[in-house]
């Protein structure tokens, strides 16, 4: 492999661990709350895989996908360049993000659960009106029985 395809993998590698860092940090952040553990599992393995085949995807652009085995030692200096110095600024944000997210979900929940208060009510609504429909059929039946009854006696 030559020079500068080498320096390009390393940069490459580098730049992949500092993303790899920034993306799962995120992804913990917002999968924090979450309470579905099984759905915890799945989006934290889905990203693993669609980061390991956009990474060994961008190493076929660079270079033609030759794997050198100093490239991982990259990986992991991106990584902890990322952890020591980018992630407690970045953790701030992502929880300022998830933050006014939640409150947004609260109110649009909120609304939601208004808004299908009103829906039952309207659906009691109409089911004591037919309740009462069948009611007054019902008295109109018995009057008339006691009204034939009545004729035959």
């Amino acid at each position: 492999m030559l020079l500068p395809q080498q320096i390009q993998g390393i940069l490459y590698f580098l730049l992949a661990g500092w993303g790899y860092g920034f993306i799962y940090s995120f992804i913990t952040v917002f999968v924090k709350g979450n309470r579905l553990s099984f759905l915890k599992g799945c989006i934290v393995v889905f990203y693993h895989l669609l980061f390991t085949s956009f990474l060994f995807w961008g190493l076929f652009l660079v270079n033609g996908g030759r794997f050198s085995l100093y490239f991982p030692l990259f990986f992991v200096a991106g990584l902890l360049i990322y952890y020591m110095l980018y992630m407690p600024f970045f953790f701030k944000v992502a929880y300022d993000c998830r933050y006014k997210m939640v409150t947004i979900l609260k109110k649009v929940n909120l609304v939601k659960s208004r808004i299908v208060a009103i829906i039952e009510l309207r659906k009691k609504a109409r089911r004591r009106r037919k309740d009462a429909r069948k009611q007054r059929k019902c008295r109109k039946k018995k009057k008339e029985e006691k009204t034939s009854y009545s004729l035959f006696l």
